[in-house]
């Protein structure tokens, strides 16, 4: 809890003599007469502290006698939405940039350093510390909780062999099906592009999951793929297609 003395404090540090009375004056019952200027300014779409800037008076103390003068006060959003360019920041100078290629280019040009991220990464995977931001695998999961069927999301496949890290799959549902959400743009589903992957991003990405799908086949194992198009037209149908074994229990 804040004590009433810093309110006393801060009001004493807010007065200034362009609008009080005295610079002396510690009254709670005084109050500033803001200048039509700095109304004017504040509902143009200026901050409190660039105008307490041009005028050389504490933001705060603007804020104050607004609010006490009746008048909106802008929230965080609302002043957000008025900067010109919220987003953009400083950045990095053309030299910053071009150090930062060169140690990437030092960093995984090394096989030792590439076999070390590679290791870490598989750390992190295990550990469940990845975020689940896909949306479309979000709506499958509530599927899957609303039906009772059990899963485990970003599941870890080990080599039946060796016990080492092979790969994640999105979804182990029942003790038996290894399901993957197929995106339509990442992994070029067929009917949108019948000719394969378009870009390159597409391309890294179906080149990484097939080599994971061979991978996987040769420990006899196989994916079930569901696709973002089918979940969006009909979620029960998509899984119900895709996995019928789940639904044909006595």
């Amino acid at each position: 809890m804040i004590r009433k003395s810093y309110y006393k404090w801060r009001k004493r540090r807010n007065v200034n003599t362009k609008f009080c009375c005295s610079n002396e004056c510690r009254k709670k019952s005084c109050t500033i007469e803001l200048p039509k200027e700095i109304i004017n300014l504040y509902n143009s779409g200026k901050s409190s502290t660039d105008i307490g800037k041009m005028f050389d008076v504490n933001g705060i103390t603007i804020i104050r006698e607004l609010r006490r003068m009746g008048i909106h006060i802008r929230s965080y959003r609302e002043a957000f939405a008025l900067l010109e360019n919220p987003t953009k920041g400083k950045g990095h100078t053309e030299g910053a940039k071009e150090k930062i290629r060169e140690a990437n280019k030092r960093q995984f040009s090394n096989p030792e350093n590439r076999a070390k991220h590679s290791s870490l990464q598989m750390q992190v995977i295990a550990s469940g510390k990845i975020n689940k931001i896909s949306k479309i695998e979000n709506l499958v999961a509530k599927f899957f909780d609303e039906n009772n069927i059990k899963y485990i999301r970003q599941y870890l496949v080990r080599d039946t062999i060796t016990g080492r890290y092979c790969a994640t799959v999105d979804f182990f549902v029942g003790d038996k099906y290894y399901i993957e959400i197929n995106g339509t743009y990442w992994h070029a589903d067929p009917r949108f592009y019948p000719n394969g992957p378009v870009h390159d991003s597409q391309k890294k990405t179906h080149e990484c999951y097939t080599r994971k799908v061979k991978a996987m086949q040769l420990m006899g194992i196989y994916i079930v793929e569901i696709w973002e198009d089918d979940i969006k037209k009909d979620l029960c149908n998509a899984v119900r297609t895709a996995v019928p074994q789940l639904f044909n229990k006595e």
